[in-house]
């Protein structure tokens, strides 16, 4: 039997909400040659009920006796993928029809990039777009940001296989930026890229990872870049040397200890896109995104200050910030 081009890889944990929705995505794509494996991890929701329904011969289903968690259930994504380029994509968010097709074409024409993402847009619960993202294009523009954050959203990213046995797998001491950690590693092997194009969709609510785990991401984040950067000076970091190993893993240990409320860390996301809009004039999307702030934290009255403040005509936001960057440059 022919191995099909592309593995795209899921581990869903209690994905009912969106999990059809995201399926629908992938096997919408133009592109046509993929296996879809979607590790089941232990869900005590209707997810294998839902999985149960799809009968596309694309689909692989693993079901994991219990919940491994999402890096040890994308290691066995990987262990029986067949495909050369490998793609994920997380249950709550969005391929559009074209991602796979356009990112296929981009790592045949370009044999010395390891990994393509792309820009992407953001949406609520609901599926309404409440800002875009555009990350950096080229390997030297990219490589500006890489040890300060993450310049892909992991939805949208494709790498080659090889990659793998150059760089390794997802490190299971890495629960939370599994996928950073990785990119950094093969960014050390390959050229990285994003094209310049939405072809995905990211999607924000109060269950994501990356609102109610906000601050051990970030943690799990920056432990990725001090473990790059020992790399870059003397070839290995300190999980790969075993009297340091045990430092880090202690290390981990706490990371999960000073988490927000995941409504609050939503309701700021909103407020950060809002303001965003504010700026740029757009009033409808912005007092669409304080709404949804005030929804997630209503008893921050500033947000209902910048509600209010996009009913004021665009001169008067405009004149708001002249007279802040003033104060802020004399005192």
């Amino acid at each position: 039997m022919k191995k099909p081009k592309v593995s795209v890889i899921m581990a869903v944990y209690n994905g009912e909400k969106y999990l059809k929705e995201c399926i629908d995505s992938i096997l919408n794509q133009t592109f046509s040659d993929f296996e879809f494996i979607i590790i089941n991890d232990g869900s005590t929701d209707k997810t294998e009920e839902i999985l149960q329904d799809f009968k596309d011969e694309r689909i692989r289903i693993v079901n994991n006796k219990e919940n491994l968690g999402l890096t040890k259930s994308l290691n066995i994504g990987l262990s029986i993928s067949k495909g050369k380029y490998i793609a994920r994509i997380d249950v709550d968010d969005i391929a559009l029809p074209q991602r796979l097709e356009k990112q296929v074409k981009f790592l045949d024409e370009n044999q010395d990039v390891g990994l393509v993402g792309t820009w992407f847009y953001v949406i609520d619960e609901e599926g309404k777009i409440i800002g875009k993202e555009k990350y950096p294009i080229n390997d030297a523009e990219i490589r500006k940001v890489l040890l300060k954050g993450n310049p892909f959203f992991s939805s949208s990213v494709m790498f080659r296989k090889e990659c793998i046995e150059k760089a390794g797998k997802f490190r299971e001491e890495f629960i939370r930026a599994q996928d950073y950690d990785l990119w950094l590693r093969i960014s050390e092997k390959y050229k990285v890229a994003n094209i310049p194009e939405f072809l995905c969709m990211r999607r924000y609510h109060p269950d994501a990872i990356t609102v109610i785990k906000k601050r051990e991401q970030e943690k799990f984040g920056k432990l990725a870049q001090i473990l790059a950067e020992e790399r870059r000076l003397y070839g290995k970091d300190s999980l790969e040397i075993p009297e340091k190993r045990e430092k880090i893993l202690k290390l981990i240990e706490s990371f999960g200890n000073s988490e927000k409320n995941p409504r609050k860390q939503l309701s700021q996301i909103y407020k950060g896109y809002g303001l965003g809009k504010l700026i740029l004039g757009e009033k409808e999307s912005a007092r669409y995104s304080f709404k949804k702030a005030i929804e997630n934290n209503p008893f921050n009255f500033k947000l209902y200050i910048y509600l209010i403040l996009s009913y004021f005509p665009c001169r008067f936001i405009r004149l708001i910030r002249k007279i802040k960057k003033w104060k802020k440059s004399v005192t």
